[in-house]
């Protein structure tokens, strides 16, 4: 899971202006189930400091250049989406009830077998470029 996440996280770019500096914050909300390996520490990925940190649906978009989002209930996601759509954050979901419309990459974990799907309109509304190599792995998220 740290591989796709890391890989995602490098090979994205926001817009001019939006970290600060080389540092960009991650965001945990809800409940993910596969957050274990992000800790509460700083990294570093592709030259970037990644910072970790804890936040609620309501504290969005704050300082959050990414976000991880695991269970939530209905409120809570309802509140995710309003504060974050159409803004520079890369929301990165675990697949299930957290995997919404301003979910721009949905990763599901099966028997140590990590796939994604990605929305193409929530990366679109965002600003945030997302390097072509990423784009290709994934599995378009098919709309009804």
């Amino acid at each position: 899971m740290s591989q796709i996440l890391n890989g995602i996280l490098s090979y994205a770019r926001w817009p001019a202006g939006t970290l600060e500096g080389d540092t960009l914050r991650l965001c945990l909300i809800g409940s993910p189930r596969h957050a274990e390996f992000l800790g509460y520490h700083s990294a570093i990925i592709d030259g970037r400091r990644i910072v970790v940190e804890r936040k609620t649906p309501a504290d969005l978009p704050g300082t959050c250049n990414a976000l991880y989002t695991g269970a939530l209930d209905n409120a809570e996601r309802d509140t995710m989406v309003r504060n974050v759509v159409g803004k520079p954050v890369l929301v990165i979901s675990e697949r299930g009830e957290s995997c919404s419309v301003a979910s721009m990459f949905c990763l599901t974990a099966v028997d140590r077998r990590v796939t994604f799907e990605i929305n193409l309109d929530a990366v679109a509304r965002s600003g945030i470029r997302i390097h072509p190599s990423v784009l290709k792995l994934a599995r378009p998220q098919v709309r009804p």
